[in-house]
């Protein structure tokens, strides 16, 4: 009888655990180079109680063998209420430079992030690095990390792709605060697959992921994008394009499940499409979120304590605006 008393009061312990642990929060990327939310995003933002976004600063890229700061962000407004995450984004070309002067790089970084927040009076406690580095490029970017996080008295977190938790070793870990696991762009443009999100192919590179030794928020697509195919070559990739479009109307004809062929010569905002030209679609539906959330909740060490949504756009915001607190409910599905 002692026994099973102890048993009852054991599963009873196990399910208060269980409820209370805390759902992931939910935030968004914002990546743009002039950072001005509109109504629409406003609205979204406070109806899911969204405090937190990650805004891409600059890039950073190689011009004459030297590492250039690109496109740094203009702030048209300041973000009320809401915590700022400057986000640099790190071409792996500047971390393969050879002669790469990594002390150099770090001040640079930190110097013009300070600028751009002293300009908008912005207080910041963590600064994102998001770079696809390579075996070849990670020495310099684990010293330049280990450095930034030394000078830098915030957190620091770094984004983290498919292939570098597959192929742990290889990679290696970023001596980073948190790693935010990218779930998305997961083919090449030569695939007739969904180059955004594919169930199978995710599947492959998740069997050990608890093995992952760094704590890992998750960063989830909520875009789309068309490529645009002639005589089986790649044209051009557009992205922010409403994609219902080419569902619409007679001058497009559904070959697959997001494939669709030009029935004419037109020009469609802009862009001239030939009779024959193959349009991919790719695109997130609201299904897809909760088929990732079910894939990765067994499969993580620990439940993320962000779900950070790439990007905040009003094109994006489109196939889920119909349902309120969307991505609150997404965060409660975990």
């Amino acid at each position: 009888m002692k026994n099973l008393y102890m048993l009852f009061y054991a599963f009873i312990f196990v399910l208060i655990s269980c409820e209370d642990e805390p759902k992931p929060k939910a935030s968004f990327y914002y990546w743009k180079t002039i950072f001005n939310l509109n109504n629409e995003e406003k609205i979204m933002l406070k109806e899911n109680n969204i405090n937190k976004i990650y805004i891409r600063y600059f890039d950073v890229a190689l011009k004459d063998n030297s590492p250039l700061p690109l496109l740094p962000i203009i702030f048209k407004e300041k973000p009320e209420n809401l915590e700022i995450v400057p986000v640099v984004f790190v071409k792996n070309e500047v971390m393969l430079n050879q002669s790469l002067n990594i002390s150099d790089l770090a001040d640079k970084i930190q110097n013009l992030i300070e600028q751009i927040n002293k300009k908008n009076n912005l207080h910041i406690k963590e600064i994102q690095f998001d770079c696809d580095w390579s075996k070849q490029s990670r020495d310099n970017y684990f010293a330049f990390l280990s450095l930034f996080k030394t000078n830098f008295k915030g957190s620091l977190s770094a984004t983290i792709r498919l292939h570098q938790i597959k192929f742990l070793k290889l990679a290696g870990i970023p001596n980073v605060d948190r790693g935010v696991l990218m779930y998305y762009n997961m083919s090449t443009l030569d695939s007739n697959d969904n180059l955004i999100y594919d169930r199978n192919i995710a599947k492959k590179y998740i069997k050990n992921l608890k093995d992952y030794p760094l704590k890992l928020d998750l960063a989830l697509p909520v875009y789309s994008w068309i490529i645009h195919r002639r005589n089986n070559k790649v044209l051009a990739l557009y992205s922010k394009t409403d994609t219902e479009q080419f569902y619409l109307g007679n001058n497009f004809k559904v070959v697959r499940k997001n494939q669709v062929i030009a029935k004419n010569n037109l020009l469609k905002d802009g862009i001239f499409y030939k009779k024959g030209d193959i349009i991919q679609i790719d695109a997130v539906q609201k299904e897809d979120l909760y088929e990732i959330i079910k894939d990765l909740s067994p499969k993580l060490k620990n439940t993320p304590n962000e779900l950070i949504f790439y990007d905040l756009d009003p094109i994006n915001l489109k196939p889920f605006s119909d349902e309120k607190r969307f991505f609150q409910k997404i965060c409660n599905s975990f």
